[in-house]
């Protein structure tokens, strides 16, 4: 037969034909076991394909007189040929794919054939070629890789030996080889199948716990926002959450009370119940039975922080006394969706203020019922008789007078009522100014001597008594008030005497009588709005408990405290405010030092609402700088980035105010607190500009500690050419509360850096392009960049020469092999720490 024509012999993959063994073929015959042997290796040690086709190429060339070898693969759905190996005398190649249909080499027609193909074996019609771009040679071969009843695709190959191509038992050991590789190719296609499929799962898994996590911030989130306390206990009644208001309320630390048991609860909470056995039962019965039970109320009482002194009491009680709270306790049952029991939860609520708010009603009832009766009984009496009687000339003097005394001390009560609401809305304008504290007292007591003649009256007041910034009117009026509770509550007389000197930062005066003291249980009530000591010896005198109410609110606005002290009944009292000394370095700021570590920048005219807010925030940690003129401020806060800035908005001029915020929020950003303050609510203006915080003045400065304690959300860029690691890796950053950013590669990753500096970068070494130490190298080069935190993650096993270069540029290096969760957020909570990068092996890593 001519060489030039192709035979075509049948193929059963299904029995193919033993190897023959006959007497002169032996040493082929081993050749051909051999090869046989090495492709069962190779089958049963290679997944990947390309491995396994090489493997097989390098067998047969060990055998045969190898020159040409390729793999074709059918591609049903695309209706092409691929061909994943090409052996070719040049060496390896990359072949387009054909045509399944219409292709005419030989590789394809070996495939529609499903026939082996040879040069005595003619198709019909000739090959136009090996493969494509290939020509045909003269001594070839191709097999077809069958499964089955499936074609797979094709082994094709040719030798420099035409008596090869045409001997039997070589195309026997082809038969046998392509049944092996069609197995090699199935095992291979359902290993890529399942890994796909694992993929796909581990995806899922990935996108379900990030969902999971989103869920529970949300939760958190929402149950920390709460404003009452939230206990969950499981079926056992131990407890298995606590938000913090729960805490804050039941005065117990998380690690305490996290699997406590619920009947041993109020025995470890720091807020002690009135009557402890009542409510331990009350509770407990309530427990096991929410649904009869839903709602029980306790009164607890928690120690307070000690006052200045034994004998000096402020206003936050006495020393080592306890201080009465009101907690309303909600309980409810937790079922799944089945109905079935999973737990029972706990809703506290501290209803002091409405408890507060009931017992000030009743109060201002009997005030009224008393204070304001007894008067206008005089005045409509006395004008009764006046209307009806004809009285002689003095004595109708007289009614009249006593009318006039009456109708002053009502509109005197009104006067009271309207002070204290102003001052505790916020609403009374204090006009401050450097006051002499040594010319107000004088000035109040001179009147005070003509009005109590059976009084001796003392003054204590040093001439070189450095000045205070106060509001002069309201300053008299909270002395005279101070005055008018000494005279009145001596009526045997006696004498009074006011003290003033310097202490520390501050002035303090005191107003001492000898006259009826106070019993020491009534000391922490006195400040209180409408509270009286109730005597016989003081029932004759009139008051209406709202005299030292105001007195503290006067102090408060000027960032004062007020104070009582008495030794008892009969020995006289002594009451005392302290004013904040108007030192002359906070109108200006030069001379003003920044001091280390975190501050606190102030714009803030009223010097009693910093003084306030300095008694607040430096015990915090937060020393306060203040500067009077905005020009400054800009100053300061440029030299060294404060922890947060407070701008005031003053009625006086608050345009210059909110320029300054604008100003303010266009250098730094949204990286540093920003918030402002005022009288007027203007929260929109606020939050247009992008501040952090609106309060409305009066409020409570823990609201604005709070605010300067959050941690701003930190962002960090992660850079891996992984896109499952990039998810794992944002899973496990953004469920440390950090906010991420993802790039593929490293020319991007430097171009986010340039247009937008993250906190950190987390950084992979091997990517496509620039590598992660040319990354790195880039970003050390810049200065705007060289102090950058970088981690760097990488599965590359790296060399002592390596990680020493990594970590000599400043690098924390953490290796894939070495991963977890917990030593990643360690790594990434280190290097924000230090803004200066040092190695990581300086650094220590608590494992859980």
């Amino acid at each position: 037969m001519d060489r030039g024509e192709v035979s075509v012999a049948q193929v059963s993959p299904e029995a193919p034909q033993a190897l023959p063994s006959q007497p002169g073929a032996e040493e082929s015959g081993q050749g051909y076991f051999d090869t046989l042997l090495r492709t069962s290796h190779v089958v049963a040690a290679s997944l990947e394909p390309s491995d396994l086709f090489r493997g097989v190429c390098d067998s047969l060339r060990g055998l045969l007189h190898l020159t040409h070898f390729a793999v074709a693969l059918v591609n049903e759905a695309a209706g092409e040929l691929t061909f994943p190996f090409c052996y070719l005398p040049e060496g390896p190649c990359d072949l387009p794919p054909a045509d399944l249909y219409r292709d005419r080499t030989l590789a394809a027609l070996a495939v529609r054939s499903r026939s082996l193909l040879a040069p005595d074996f003619p198709p019909g019609v000739p090959p136009e070629g090996l493969v494509p771009g290939v020509d045909l040679p003269e001594a070839y071969l191709a097999v077809p890789l069958l499964s089955g009843a499936r074609v797979m695709g094709a082994l094709v190959l040719s030798t420099g030996d035409f008596a090869e191509a045409l001997d039997p038992d070589v195309r026997r050991l082809l038969t046998l080889v392509a049944a092996q590789v069609s197995l090699a190719v199935e095992k291979a296609a359902l290993y890529d199948a399942l890994r796909r499929h694992a993929r796909s799962l581990e995806e899922r898994v990935v996108e379900r716990t990030a969902e999971l996590r989103a869920e529970k911030v949300r939760f958190e989130s929402t149950v920390r926002s709460m404003r009452e306390g939230l206990l969950l206990f499981d079926l056992e009644r131990r407890v298995s959450f606590a938000n913090e208001r729960a805490l804050e309320l039941l005065k117990v630390p998380l690690d305490q009370v996290i699997g406590l048991p619920a009947s041993a609860l109020w025995l470890n909470a720091g807020a002690v119940p009135e009557d402890p056995a009542r409510v331990q039962a009350e509770f407990l019965r309530a427990m096991t039975q929410p649904e009869t039970y839903p709602e029980m109320e306790v009164r607890v009482r928690s120690e307070e922080q000690a006052g200045a002194g034994k004998a000096v009491q402020d206003l936050a009680g006495l020393s080592g006394r306890r201080d009465l709270c009101y907690l309303n306790l909600r309980f409810f049952p937790i079922r799944d969706h089945q109905g079935r029991p999973l737990g029972s939860g706990l809703m506290i609520q501290d209803i002091t203020r409405d408890r507060e708010m009931d017992r000030m009603k009743d109060e201002l009832i009997n005030v009224v019922s008393h204070e304001l009766r007894t008067p206008i009984s005089s005045v409509i009496g006395f004008a009764e008789l006046l209307l009806s009687r004809d009285y002689p000339e003095p004595r109708r003097r007289q009614m009249v007078e006593t009318i006039y005394k009456e109708a002053e001390r009502l509109a005197g009560l009104i006067d009271h009522f309207l002070d204290l609401r102003r001052m505790e809305s916020g609403r009374a304008s204090l006009e401050f100014e450097m006051v002499s504290l040594r010319e107000v007292v004088e000035d109040v007591a001179a009147a005070f001597v003509l009005q109590h003649p059976c009084h001796s009256l003392a003054l204590e007041v040093p001439e070189d008594l450095p000045p205070v910034r106060a509001d002069r009117e309201r300053l008299s009026q909270a002395l005279q008030n101070l005055l008018s509770n000494a005279f009145k509550y001596s009526p045997q007389g006696g004498e009074v005497r006011v003290r003033a000197w310097l202490e520390g930062p501050e002035v303090r005066v005191t107003v001492s009588d000898q006259g009826l003291g106070i019993p020491r249980e009534a000391l922490p009530h006195l400040f209180r709005k409408f509270y009286r000591v109730d005597t016989s010896d003081r029932r004759q005198i009139g008051g209406t408990g709202l005299g030292l109410a105001i007195v503290h609110q006067i102090v408060a606005a000027h960032g004062g405290r007020v104070w009582a002290d008495s030794p008892g009944p009969g020995q006289g009292s002594t009451f005392g405010f302290s004013l904040p000394l108007a030192f002359a370095a906070t109108d200006s700021g030069a001379g003003l030092r920044l001091p280390k570590g975190p501050y606190v920048l102030l714009f803030e005219q009223e010097a009693g609402q910093e003084a306030l807010l300095r008694e607040h925030l430096e015990p915090a940690g937060f020393p306060v700088v203040s500067a009077t003129d905005p020009v400054t401020l800009l100053d300061l806060a440029g030299d060294r980035r404060p922890a947060g800035i407070v701008v005031d908005i003053p009625p006086s001029d608050p345009e210059c105010a909110w320029s300054l915020v604008s100003t303010l929020r266009a250098r730094f950003g949204d990286h540093l607190p920003l918030v402002v303050t005022g009288v007027v609510d203007e929260q929109d203006r606020a939050e247009a500009l992008g501040v952090r915080a609106f309060l409305v003045k009066p409020f409570d400065p823990r609201r604005l500690l709070a605010i300067l304690e959050e941690r701003p959300v930190r962002r960090v860029l992660v850079v891996d050419d992984d896109e499952l690691i990039l998810r794992l890796l944002t899973v496990v950053l953004e469920g440390s509360g950090l906010k991420t950013e993802t790039v593929m590669d490293g020319e991007e990753a430097l171009r986010r850096v340039a247009a937008d500096p993250p906190d950190l970068v987390l950084l992979d070494l091997m990517m496509p392009g620039m590598d992660g130490f040319e990354v790195l190298d880039h970003l050390r080069a810049h200065p705007a960049t060289e102090g950058l935190p970088v981690v760097v993650l990488t599965a590359r096993h790296l060399s002592a020469t390596e990680r020493e270069q990594l970590q000599r540029k400043g690098a924390f290096v953490l290796t894939k092999g070495e991963y977890s969760a917990v030593r990643l957020r360690a790594a990434v909570e280190t290097a924000l720490r230090e803004r200066r990068p040092r190695s990581l092996e300086a650094v220590e890593v608590k494992h859980p």
